[in-house]
């Protein structure tokens, strides 16, 4: 299991107890870009996968995040995998039509 995985697996078993940095490396690792935190306490994720956009808005809050933050970030990390998934198949798929 790779450490991306370990970290995704950590956040799922105990998303009461994640610190800002766990979610930022967590997201990061998905394909999410970071930018804000001028002037405001909170971050804003953004990524794209098949087309499609996900924002989050998530505050820089110690020791850890409010849960329902996290939740709504694993919500998005989960379609994010299903959209890339789906990609991969379909592509797997054309591959195979063409030989």
């Amino acid at each position: 299991m790779s450490k991306k995985e370990k970290r995704l697996r950590k956040i799922r078993q105990n998303p009461k107890n994640v610190t800002f940095d766990e979610l930022r490396i967590t997201l990061e690792d998905h394909g999410f870009v970071m930018r804000g935190g001028k002037g405001t306490s909170h971050y804003f994720f953004s990524a794209e996968a098949g087309g499609r956009f996900w924002r989050l808005s998530i505050p820089f809050k110690k020791p850890h995040i409010l849960v329902n933050y996290v939740k709504d970030a694993l919500d998005a990390l989960d379609e994010i995998r299903a959209v890339t998934s789906e990609n991969l198949q379909e592509d797997q798929e054309d591959k195979g039509d063409d030989e």
